[in-house]
């Protein structure tokens, strides 16, 4: 069962939604109150993809 992106995001305050070129695009409000200034920021700069131990790209954090 589908479930909008409004219900996903509430569920899931610590969420972060980037697009193809790593850009964060949205976060959630667990991680607005702490860090707002991200958005807009690459997520392979902002964080540290510490595992698995692969390169931190979009081929490699892809679901599709």
């Amino acid at each position: 069962m589908p479930i909008s992106s409004d219900v996903f995001f509430d569920v899931f305050p610590f969420h972060i939604v980037f697009n193809r070129g790593m850009g964060i695009r949205s976060i959630g409000s667990g991680l607005q109150a702490v860090m707002p200034h991200i958005i807009g920021q690459a997520v392979d700069e902002m964080f540290t993809l510490t595992r698995p131990l692969v390169e931190f790209s979009l081929d490699n954090v892809s679901l599709i």
